[in-house]
């Protein structure tokens, strides 16, 4: 992708909004981000005045009010809780629609409009560094990503902030990771965990960062371990403690423990949960109870993902989830409902430009019973029945799809 729109100072808060739409309409919410945008673009060119700061006033007011009293206290992916930062609120939103929403290119723009407010010396620069760092990421430019988080490195070693190394040493494993170098992903994720005392929620993410290099290499034991902890460690942040989870249903599939796998994603899917983590949560209850021979289970989830795709956002977490169900019903013989699927995952990649699922939507074939454990360590029997027991047998799921 081009390397230009971080520079959100160049780019009006509409053109981004329209980025992200790609000729879809606007919602309510979207109405009240384009206000914030604005106002934040308007504070950035003219920094230090009373129009300034009018600005920012009332860009903070619209997204107080635009969150949840959870969300507020929760604040932006990875900070720790703490009081006495003027920005949060705006951070927090801006994280809010990146990730809850599914509007990268506009939360960008907030984030670089508020990175020509925020004073030098303001203990907040730093983790705005890593918050515009993971937006890089996430719109796909791997090589401002990469510098920011190094950025991110020094500012926190200059300072002596533990928080602020430790947040990019695992932003910049997550670039590395997702570039498919696994050996330089562990290396950062290990020197991170130099620097995890007192960041309880920067210390969830690296660790489930490790849990999941161990699980791509196939290594589902300790893969399993390594989530358990994270979980552990994420159990004050309910939206990272479902990040974790979610991640750790699937792994305990790959592993060959679907009814425990089936277990996590049920309890999840009882929890109001962000769409970037509903999703991937539907494929794993969908092949997990195809594995345990619930068809009733496998419809269900069906239905909630074609009643989710209607409206046109998240499109890449539909497709690739609709295909992921689309196998579970060739599971459990239907068909002719897994083509449907199929061919619509198929439709909706090839038109927004993700080849990979529309590679696999039209050549892969099913994936069959997850793997049988020969032998299964102490360790991951004691993980499967806790995480078992975290959903109670034969209890019906309520209709997720409205919201």
């Amino acid at each position: 992708m081009s390397s230009s729109y971080p520079a959100a100072s160049g780019i009006s808060p509409l053109v981004s909004l329209r980025a992200d739409l790609a000729g879809r309409s606007t919602t309510r919410e979207d109405d009240d981000a384009i206000v914030v945008a604005a106002l934040l673009r308007h504070a950035a060119a003219q920094p230090g005045t009373k129009a300034s700061a009018r600005s920012i006033a009332e860009a903070r007011r619209i997204a107080r009010r635009a969150l949840t009293p959870a969300q507020l206290r929760q604040g932006p992916g990875f900070d720790e809780p703490r009081g006495g930062q003027r920005f949060r609120s705006i951070r927090t939103y801006a994280d809010h629609m990146m990730h809850g929403q599914g509007r990268a290119f506009l939360a960008s723009n907030m984030l670089e409009s508020l990175a020509r407010v925020i004073p030098d010396d303001s203990p907040e620069r730093g983790l705005l560094l890593s918050q515009r760092a993971a937006a890089s990421w996430y719109l796909g430019d791997n090589e401002i990503a990469t510098e920011r988080y190094r950025q991110v490195v020094r500012l926190g070693t200059k300072t002596r902030n533990a928080e602020l190394i430790a947040r990019g040493l695992h932003g910049a494993a997550s670039v590395r990771l997702s570039a498919g170098n696994l050996p330089a992903a562990e290396r950062l994720c290990r020197r991170a965990l130099k620097f995890m005392a007192g960041v309880p929620r920067t210390a969830a993410h690296i660790t489930l960062k490790l849990a999941i290099i161990k699980a791509v290499r196939g290594d589902f034991d300790t893969a399993v371990d390594y989530a358990w902890r994270a979980c552990k460690l994420a159990k004050k942040f309910d939206t990272d403690r479902q990040v974790v989870l979610a991640n750790l249903a699937q792994m305990l599939f790959d592993a060959g423990h679907p009814a425990a796998s089936r277990a996590a994603a049920a309890h999840l899917l009882r929890q109001a949960l962000p769409h970037s983590v509903l999703f991937g949560v539907i494929s794993t209850y969908a092949r997990a109870s195809a594995a345990v021979g619930d068809a009733d289970a496998v419809d269900w989830c069906a239905a909630q993902l074609l009643e989710l795709s209607k409206p046109p956002s998240f499109a890449q977490h539909v497709a690739d989830s609709l295909l992921e169900c689309s196998f579970a019903l060739e599971e459990i013989g239907r068909t002719g409902k897994a083509n449907r699927l199929r061919r619509r995952a198929h439709a909706m990649a090839v038109h927004h430009g993700y080849h990979g699922i529309a590679y696999l939507a039209e050549h892969s074939t099913p994936r069959g019973k997850p793997r049988t454990p020969r032998r299964i360590p102490k360790t991951t029997r004691v993980i499967v029945s806790e995480v078992s027991a975290l959903e109670p047998e034969n209890e019906p799921l309520v209709e997720i799809h409205a919201g």
